[in-house]
């Protein structure tokens, strides 16, 4: 029989037909006895009823209870292999694990219920919760960097006490900040310079000198640990920690016996901890086919490079290939940053692609490879016309036969023929008139000196200006992961890109041109060209990728438009939860980060006007 709202219904095929349409409606929840899915499931209920709900309401189950371990294997081998649905369980004893072993994914939980929850007057106090928000703390962005909340004095780290980078950062403040007390208590007036200089010297000694007798061990890191263990305790009294929020010498939550089939296990006896699972899960898929992605571009790109490029002669300067490493580096490092940090909540109704072979990834990925190919093969046209029209090498380095009636005998055909061929002056004289000249001709089959050129000009600025745009149009960020603007790393790496690029285009900087060994473009019109060359292949890139997410992705674009409800309006951290704190943050820092990428176009859009205008 069916009860709905307390009112028991006849199990008929009307009473299931106005079940379906409250389903469609999210009018209610479906909740099955486990006793009911197995009577489902079973082959004696073949009639049409039993069919029609095995088949429509069942799927939509959100709740079955009281349901024995048989039928929760049963239940889940049915969603699995019927639903073709992808199934997580979770659990934490014996009755569990044989519905683990057949589900997709497993999560144990811990046992020790009582440790997670603490009551205090009638209200529960999540410490899970708790344990996030002070992980948030330390969370290096937006409103905490302003105000380096992970120096506070209260936190134990802030007080100078341990090994971290920011326990070594508050030691040497605390102790420079000693020393100018004592010379302003001695002397009365302020220090100069030289003073400062010293004191910060004095105190960085001081934190190399500790360091190092922990290294060596022995009674010196005694007593340096003895030190600071008595200050912890000390702080810890003083500021008078919750006995809500759970210790490590009064844990007592333990495995339970579900960890022994499962692929996970949570740290803590609650099952809201399968939302950082799910969380870290989608945004690891997400970077997984973006890096796909790239990695595809990059060899198709390489292959061009190897097959036309460098099969021509192509050749880089001393800092070139540095710099586009360097850049290359930086970009991947801002992005594996994002992309690895999940964002603070669940995004419903989106899953990240499961293949890079998707219509999406697969449509978006050519469309830039198409791209980038067309604006390296214009700008080494480009290049090859300027080339022609102002030539690097005045004189041909060719093959040069010369017909000579007397013979000579500092001159000799063998060697005059080498010296043609490796574009090297060469004689058979034993002695040479000077040192330089003995250097230079001693050296047969050597290297030509490299000399600036116009077509490692365009290659150099192309490939790095392509670098950022492959990492930025690639970056998947919302709704997986990080976005663009919430990461201060992939933000100045992707902005100094565009920035470099753009100012040895318009030779804003001429040293920076000298240094990085770049040919002067002989006019206007060059410089706009490559401008509208590298405008082209940003734009291009990322109408691809948008293209293929509206035709093929609509999902995640529907996302995407509307990411604003998502985010929170008010800036006050009063009452709000983990996840909440989280997005004010992402806040914060994405509008840092947004007038950063302000100036940095800024930078941009004046060389540009310069180069256009002058």
């Amino acid at each position: 029989e069916w009860e709905i709202n307390g009112m028991k219904m006849p199990f008929t095929l009307d009473a299931a037909l106005k079940i379906h349409q409250a389903i469609e409606r999210n009018d209610g929840v479906v909740v099955f006895s486990g006793d009911a899915v197995s009577l489902l499931l079973s082959d004696d209920k073949n009639d049409e009823i039993s069919q029609y709900v095995r088949s429509v309401i069942l799927p939509e189950a959100q709740v079955v209870a009281g349901s024995s371990p048989h039928q929760k294997y049963l239940f889940l081998r049915w969603l699995q292999n019927e639903c073709r649905r992808r199934v997580l369980m979770c659990g934490d004893g014996v009755n569990d694990i044989a519905a683990m072993r057949e589900s997709f994914v497993s999560v144990a939980m811990l046992s020790g219920f009582v440790n997670e929850f603490s009551y205090d007057g009638g209200d529960s106090i999540d410490t899970g919760e708790l344990r996030r928000k002070e992980r948030l703390k330390k969370w290096c962005i937006g409103s905490n960097r302003m105000l380096s909340t992970n120096l506070a004095p209260s936190s134990i780290e802030g007080a100078g006490i341990g090994n971290s980078a920011v326990a070594s950062i508050a030691r040497i403040r605390v102790k420079v900040i000693n020393g100018l007390n004592d010379i302003d208590r001695t002397t009365k007036s302020n220090p100069n310079l030289g003073v400062l200089m010293s004191i910060i010297r004095s105190a960085i000694g001081e934190e190399i000198s500790r360091y190092k007798e922990l290294k060596k061990g022995g009674s010196g890191a005694a007593n340096i640990l003895a030190e600071e263990e008595r200050l912890k305790e000390s702080i810890i009294s003083a500021t008078h920690i919750s006995p809500n929020v759970p210790r490590s010498d009064t844990n007592d939550i333990t495995t339970g016996e579900a960890c022994l089939a499962s692929s996970f296990t949570l740290l803590r006896p609650c099952i809201s901890g399968v939302e950082s699972i799910l969380r870290a899960g989608i945004a690891a898929a997400a970077y997984g086919i973006s890096l796909h992605r790239k990695v595809a571009l990059n060899c198709m790109l390489s292959c061009y490079n190897l097959a036309t490029l460098y099969k021509d002669g192509l050749r880089y300067g001393k800092y070139m290939w540095q710099v586009e490493l360097a850049g290359i580096v930086f970009n991947d490092r801002g992005s594996s940053m994002a992309s690895s940090t999940p964002r603070p909540r669940l995004v419903t109704d989106v899953r990240p692609s499961t293949s890079p072979f998707d219509l999406a990834e697969s449509c978006s990925t050519l469309l830039q490879a198409v791209s980038h190919i067309v604006t390296l093969t214009l700008s080494v046209n480009s290049a090859r016309r300027l080339e022609a029209k102002y030539p690097t090498h005045k004189n041909h380095g060719g093959i040069n036969i010369k017909w000579k009636d007397k013979y000579d005998s500092n001159d000799a055909c063998a060697g005059a023929l080498l010296s043609s061929l490796v574009k090297a002056p060469f004689s058979t004289s034993l002695i040479s008139d000077s040192e330089d000249d003995d250097t230079e001709r001693s050296i047969l089959f050597r290297k030509r000196p490299f000399e600036p050129n116009f077509f490692s000009n365009h290659v150099f600025i192309v490939s790095l200006f392509q670098n950022a745009v492959m990492t930025l149009v690639n970056h998947r960020g919302w709704p997986f992961s990080i976005s663009f603007l919430e990461n201060r790393t992939l933000c100045l790496s992707v902005g100094l890109s565009f920035l470099l690029s753009t100012l040895c285009v318009a030779e804003t900087f001429p040293v920076v041109n000298r240094a990085l060994e770049l040919k002067p473009l002989p006019n206007q019109s060059s410089k706009i060209e490559l401008l509208r060359l590298l405008l082209f292949n940003l734009v291009s890139s990322y109408f691809a990728e948008y293209i293929s997410e509206i035709i093929f992705n609509r999902d995640v674009w529907r996302k995407r438009i509307c990411r604003n409800a998502y985010h929170p309006q008010n800036n006050t951290c009063i009452g709000l939860g983990a996840a909440e704190e989280a997005d004010r943050l992402l806040t914060e820092e994405r509008r840092q980060n947004g007038i950063i990428m302000y100036f940095i176009a800024l930078i941009i859009f004046n060389a540009c006007f310069r180069t256009l205008n002058k």
